[in-house]
């Protein structure tokens, strides 16, 4: 098709789909989930991969021929076998979920041992939360003022839910970064300790000032085995 599909957050899916294929061995089969409109499966197909998208509502796709997309509701189990992919993107999904640790648990078995998955949402860790936070005791992206934004599993619950759904996590980073020295100053206070409990190399990936100065965080994660 000559033109892509319509999309709010390209520089986000952009991202993911970097991300994705610096990580992947080559180009395979990569469920898109939930898919929108279809940019991020149409730019992957662009790229080689064979694209199955996913949405909760198929008949926003906009995606043409590249592929068709199916319905499926990411509250339930996933009718889906196992190893059914070698990737899988979840762009802007878990954050409107009401039990976010179903689907990573359900990526995990339909993605095969190795494969990777690319997750996006609103970042929860950066100073300018953190501030908000302190001043008025709740996020910006989320509940009351994103009122489809359902859940706080947010960044650092995101790690560990990885963490105990069988991935291993192996890189950690932001497609809008904002502010100058003094943010990152700030950013450079709030690094994660021991007592965040999580492996060595995920803190020291959470504390970077990228991830600390950025408005969404994109996260890659490995399938490993067990766990299922």
């Amino acid at each position: 098709m000559d033109a892509l599909p319509t999309c709010r957050t390209t520089r986000i899916l952009e991202h993911a789909l970097r991300m994705l294929e610096a990580r992947a061995r080559a180009p395979g089969r990569l469920a898109d989930i939930p898919c929108g409109t279809g940019y991020l499966s149409v730019r992957a197909a662009q790229q080689g991969w064979e694209v199955f998208p996913f949405d909760l509502d198929p008949t926003v796709w906009q995606g043409g021929a590249v592929a068709r997309a199916t319905a499926v509701d990411l509250n339930a189990p996933l009718d889906i076998e196992d190893d059914a992919f070698d990737a899988l993107v979840c762009c802007e999904g878990l954050e409107h979920l009401e039990n976010p640790w179903l689907a990573l648990r359900e990526f995990h078995r339909i993605v095969r041992t190795g494969g990777r998955v690319v997750i996006t949402l609103p970042n929860t860790i950066d100073v300018r939360q953190r501030l908000r936070v302190l001043r008025h005791g709740f996020y910006g992206h989320y509940l009351p003022k994103v009122v489809d934004h359902i859940n706080l599993l947010g960044t650092f619950g995101l790690c560990h839910a990885l963490l105990r759904s069988g991935f291993a996590i192996d890189g950690i980073d932001s497609p809008n970064v904002y502010g100058g020295p003094v943010m990152r100053s700030l950013a450079a206070l709030l690094r994660f300790g021991r007592r965040s409990q999580l492996p060595d190399a995920v803190r020291s990936m959470l504390s970077s000032p990228r991830v600390l100065c950025g408005r969404t965080v994109a996260v890659c994660a490995r399938v490993e085995s067990g766990a299922r």
